[in-house]
């Protein structure tokens, strides 16, 4: 089946029991998972929305980037619930699973998830490369000034809301 709407709302929760050597990973492997799904799921021109935290966060940053190739991608903050939080929802619209770069980053997404699940000594899993400095130079360049435009509204509510509370605010 294929679906004009996807979510990727999952996340690792603290409260959730797990392995001590899976702690690390945990997030890397849930993202690349609800990815590799989404994308093996999307209709052509369908609409993915993802939770994520920290626009300016790497792991943000690249997924923003990896998808502004190969749809239309705005981000949302909800003000009632996430406004003092970090978190955000990107939507990806008019999506093109079939796009070069989307069958690249579904192929890179399951060699990131291989390689935490299964990697290292152990097999049970490795930490997640760190990206050469040259790459993020490159995505820094062709995407910084839109990452920033994306970005300027959701830090705006976040800033408004935690201008607002005893721990971070005025007050």
């Amino acid at each position: 089946y294929k679906f004009a709407l996807v979510f990727c709302d999952g996340m690792v929760l603290r409260t959730h029991e797990r392995q001590s050597y899976r702690e690390l990973n945990e997030l890397t492997r849930l993202s690349c998972s609800q990815l590799i799904l989404a994308m093996q799921r999307i209709a052509v021109g369908g609409t993915l929305v993802m939770l994520l935290h920290k626009i300016d966060s790497w792991g943000s940053a690249i997924i923003l980037y990896t998808f502004s190739k190969f749809s239309n991608v705005q981000v949302f903050k909800p003000v009632r619930k996430h406004s003092a939080r970090s978190s955000f929802y990107m939507i990806a619209k008019g999506v093109q699973p079939e796009h070069e770069a989307a069958k690249r980053a579904v192929q890179e997404w399951r060699d990131i998830w291989w390689k935490t699940t299964f990697g290292g000594e152990n097999g049970t899993g490795e930490k997640k490369e760190e990206p050469e400095n040259d790459f993020v130079s490159k995505v820094l360049d062709e995407f910084g000034g839109k990452l920033i435009e994306l970005g300027r509204h959701a830090w705006r509510i976040q800033a408004d809301a935690l201008a607002k509370t005893d721990y971070a605010g005025d007050s």
